[in-house]
């Protein structure tokens, strides 16, 4: 499932919703490495562990 950061600004007589870009997961990411089966890591200079944390770094995997 994609999942997309959306930009959201509150006006007077109702909202307005706009996406700004795909939200790239960890797991989904080409710089995530998965050492072991419950150990994971990612070779930019982010300092998380967890594969459903998301980063400014992130570029998707391909698909290929």
């Amino acid at each position: 499932m994609i999942e997309y950061i959306v930009k959201e600004t509150v006006y007077e007589l109702g909202t307005r919703q706009e996406v700004i870009g795909e939200l790239i997961r960890c797991k989904d990411c080409n710089h995530w490495s998965r050492e072991s089966i419950c150990d994971g890591f990612c070779s930019e200079d982010c300092m998380r562990h967890d594969e459903d944390f998301y980063c400014g770094y992130a570029e998707r995997k391909d698909t290929e």
